[in-house]
């Protein structure tokens, strides 16, 4: 599999960050209302802009806004949702199962979140992103599942975000391709993780 430079950005359309997991809390505070007030339902080609500009406003539980990526993920995931499908399994005992072959048929946008992502692939919690110990971590857990960098420059050349771009995309290809596995409660939202079976624990080395 590929990573584009820009993955950021580009990834989101296949595999959006869901806002709970293991591993790194040192991002910002996470949404707890979202209110799209803008662009919502539209449908477009494939590499082309759409029509209308998608707007939210989201903000935490001290209603306070959050950052504008975030934002725009949230709305992405609902415009995305309505004609491709919410990914929804159907539920399992343990709240966790194979994603299982022809998954899409369940939905096509699914959740999931990069630093779960990293301790599925490593089978142990990695270090903070943002130290040269977890970016090593997280270079060679991608390396070790197949992905490269399409601009040739190789996975360190990239930074943290980009980083974790390529983990979610690497469990968007994990539902596509039946490799995967979910987690969570279908009723409310599972995420997808790029490993046919979960441990009962993924500690710190």
């Amino acid at each position: 599999m590929r990573c584009l430079r820009s993955a950021r950005g580009s990834l989101a359309l296949t595999s959006l960050l869901a806002l709970h997991g293991c591993g790194d809390t040192s991002g910002p505070p996470a949404p707890a209302a979202v209110q799209a007030t803008g662009g919502g339902g539209q449908l477009g080609p494939v590499h082309s802009l759409l029509p209308e500009p998608i707007v939210a406003t989201v903000r935490d539980a001290a209603g306070q806004p959050v950052p504008g990526w975030m934002a725009a993920g949230f709305a992405l995931f609902r415009a995305l949702g309505r004609p491709l499908g919410r990914y929804r399994p159907p539920p399992a005992p343990d709240y966790a199962a194979p994603v299982g072959a022809r998954a899409v048929r369940h939905g096509r946008v699914a959740e999931t979140y990069p630093d779960a992502v990293f301790c599925a692939l490593l089978g142990h919690r990695p270090p903070p992103k943002r130290t040269p110990a977890g970016r090593v971590a997280r270079v060679e857990a991608l390396a070790g599942a197949g992905i490269v960098a399409a601009d040739g420059g190789g996975l360190w050349r990239l930074g943290p975000d980009e980083l974790d771009a390529c983990a979610a995309a690497c469990a968007a290809w994990a539902l596509a391709s039946g490799a995967g596995s979910w987690v969570g409660d279908p009723r409310e939202g599972v995420i997808v993780l790029p490993v046919a079976q979960l441990r009962d624990r993924y500690a710190t080395p």
